[in-house]
């Protein structure tokens, strides 16, 4: 709703291509219509599997599935490590944690814009 960026660490089959990275960087054409410009970053690069950074803004249905299936790319894990400014590392799966002052903040700010 407020477009908040959320930035994804996943690992991938197979190497991938600077011109797939160029692909989803630009925004690619999925069944609800063009996704928008994504932050693609290499983290790893090897023959039998790949890791990735990407950030969205958007948030469509499995986007980041699909849209490295339209690459070529199988994603093997995906785990969200930010929404905005906001890190989720350190956390386990089903786990939460109290946020900041300063993360509060934040996101109050995004909301009254």
């Amino acid at each position: 709703k407020y477009k908040l960026p959320k930035t994804y660490i996943v690992d991938v089959a197979g190497q991938v291509s600077h011109e797939a990275v160029a692909k989803i960087k630009k925004g690619m054409w999925l069944a609800e219509g063009k996704t928008h410009r994504a932050a693609v970053k290499i983290l790893r690069k090897r023959r039998t599997g790949s890791t990735i950074e990407i950030t969205i803004s958007q948030g469509l249905n499995r986007q980041i599935r699909r849209m490295l299936a339209k690459v070529g790319l199988k994603v093997k894990s995906l785990k969200r490590t930010k929404i905005g400014k906001i890190e989720i590392r350190g956390l386990g799966v089903g786990k939460s944690r109290a946020l900041t002052s300063v993360e509060i903040r934040y996101l109050k700010s995004i909301k009254s814009k």
